[in-house]
Formats: C-alpha cells, sequence, structure tokens
C-alpha cells in the first residue's frame, strides 16, 4: 500500500484551524482536498479526497495517523480506490507536503519516491 512516515513534531490543532480546500493539477491528475476530520485523541486525521484522472473522479479518505514523533499518510482502509493510481499516490504526496508545512517534519520511510519528488518534498 502507497505511504509516507514522518518523523517530528506536528501541531495538529494549527493545521486545523489554517486548513484551505486544496486543488492542484500534477502531470495528468487534478487532485483536491476539501475538508479534514480529527478523532477525540487528537492522533488520526481524515482527510477527504477527490482524484480527477482521465475524466473518472474517484474520492476517497487518507488517513494520517500520529503514533509519538511518527506519523503515517496512507489510504484509509475502507474508502480507497481499488487502483492505486499515480493520482491516488500523488494525494498522499500532497498530504505530507501539508503536514510538513504545520510542523517540523522529515521523511523517514515511504513507498512513493517519485511522487514525493513531484511535490518538491526531500526524502
Amino acid at each position: 500500500m502507497p505511504h509516507v512516515v514522518l518523523d517530528g513534531n506536528l501541531n495538529l490543532k494549527d493545521l486545523l484551524r489554517n486548513f484551505k480546500r486544496v486543488s492542484v493539477r500534477i502531470d495528468d491528475a487534478i487532485i483536491k482536498l476539501d475538508e479534514l476530520f480529527i478523532n477525540a485523541a487528537e492522533n488520526r486525521l481524515l482527510a477527504k479526497a477527490v482524484v480527477v484522472e482521465s475524466g473518472k473522479p474517484r474520492s476517497f479518505y487518507l488517513d494520517v495517523m500520529l503514533k509519538g514523533s511518527s506519523i503515517t499518510v496512507r489510504l484509509d482502509d475502507l474508502t480507497m480506490p481499488e487502483e492505486k493510481s499515480d493520482g491516488v499516490k500523488l494525494s498522499i504526496a500532497l498530504v505530507a507536503n501539508l503536514l510538513k508545512k504545520h510542523g517540523d517534519l522529515k521523511v523517514s520511510k515511504t513507498n512513493i519516491v517519485d511522487q514525493l519528488s513531484k511535490i518538491n518534498i526531500d526524502v
């Protein structure tokens, strides 16, 4: 499964307070991040994503899990698209980039290096 693991500190409340909808075109994909949801324990975040490729929209959630100083960004098990296309992987990279802007984070593990480089994240 495509994922990014970030290490460091993240201010979730700052991220939620300053979140604005994101809509970008990368290569042949349009990626939108519409909403963020946080659980009561403030250790899990869901980001609603829509990816349009070849005129076909796919809607799903990205799961952001915080455990100590480690943050994992991956597809939500219940809503993940069957095809893990480049656009779907780019949406994970986009959320990782959003998190890096609100914390002191570095990528420690990933299996989507190509997509992270398109979003300008150092691996």
